[in-house]
Formats: structure tokens, C-alpha cells, sequence
């Protein structure tokens, strides 16, 4: 049977930290088999409440990476 990517265990992420409207973020990146390396997934923004995160706001747009200075992909 096929595997997702998704399934625990299973998942390679990596994030690189940036700041998004002053606040604390990261960008996402899932590895990509195809590619061979962690392509860009989504861009997470955290707003603190005091010294815990409040919440959390995931942005799935890839095509926002560039506008943050982040790169294409990442080299695993």
C-alpha cells in the first residue's frame, strides 16, 4: 500500500525563523523525494500572549518564500 508523506514518524520537516508584520515566524519546508531536497510548504506566524504563543496562523503559500528573502529549496 502507498504511505503518505503525512503519516507519524514519517514527515521531514525543516523551518528557517523570520519575522512576518513584527512578529515571530518560520517558513516551512517538507522533503520533497522528487527533488531531493525540502521544498517550501507554508509560512507559520505566531502571536505571543506574553511569554507563550497564542496562536498559531499557517499561511500555505509557497510562492510567498521569495517576498521573506527565504530561498526555493533547501539541501537535505
Amino acid at each position: 500500500s502507498a504511505r503518505s508523506q503525512f503519516e507519524p514518524g514519517e514527515r521531514r520537516v525543516r523551518l528557517i525563523p523570520l519575522r512576518a508584520s513584527g512578529q515571530l515566524a518560520f517558513g516551512s519546508y517538507s522533503w520533497n523525494e522528487e527533488r531531493g531536497a525540502y521544498a517550501p510548504t507554508a509560512l507559520q506566524v505566531l502571536t505571543m500572549d506574553g511569554p507563550r504563543i497564542g496562536e498559531i496562523a499557517g499561511f500555505v503559500t509557497p510562492e510567498a518564500f521569495s517576498r521573506f528573502g527565504l530561498p526555493e529549496t533547501l539541501e537535505p
